[in-house]
């Protein structure tokens, strides 16, 4: 539909990262994947130097928002780091004409259930989900913290 949109694009190291089932699942099934790619689109525009810390934006998931965190001072070379949804985010890559795209340096993924579903869905976090379970800690990750 007719609008203004942000794309936020994950770079090829981050898609080529993914879990071989994940990337399995999503080739065998492309309809899987629309809701993936549905988190990483917001209907607007963003100006990267006007975002506030914790600010929100509605994806085109329904239901779904995407946090913006703004980190000053994060090394002497690094003054200023945006992250949506936890992924750092370069500067605007295109803009073409209501579309504007900006690099990922992860996939995006959209919090569901409890944190100790998303550190076991990420795979990134594989030895935290290992320590936490061997030290029978799971249930301080679950239930209270759902999203």
């Amino acid at each position: 539909s007719a609008g203004v949109y942000t794309v936020f694009a994950p770079t090829d190291d981050a898609v080529n990262s993914l879990p071989q089932d994940m990337v399995y699942s999503i080739d065998s099934n492309p309809e899987q994947s629309k809701p993936l790619l549905q988190y990483h689109i917001i209907p607007r525009r963003i100006n990267l130097n006007s975002l506030s810390n914790d600010e929100t934006s509605s994806t085109l998931l329904q239901g779904k928002t995407i946090r913006f965190n703004v980190y000053s001072s994060v090394t002497p070379d690094c003054k200023q780091l945006v992250t949506a949804s936890g992924a750092p985010i370069g500067d605007a890559l295109a803009t073409m004409g209501s579309v504007q795209v900006i690099p990922v340096t992860q996939v995006l993924y959209q919090p569901t259930g409890n944190l100790m579903n998303i550190v076991d869905a990420s795979p990134i976090l594989k030895e935290l989900s290992q320590a936490v379970k061997s030290a029978r800690l799971s249930w301080l990750l679950s239930g209270i913290f759902a999203f």
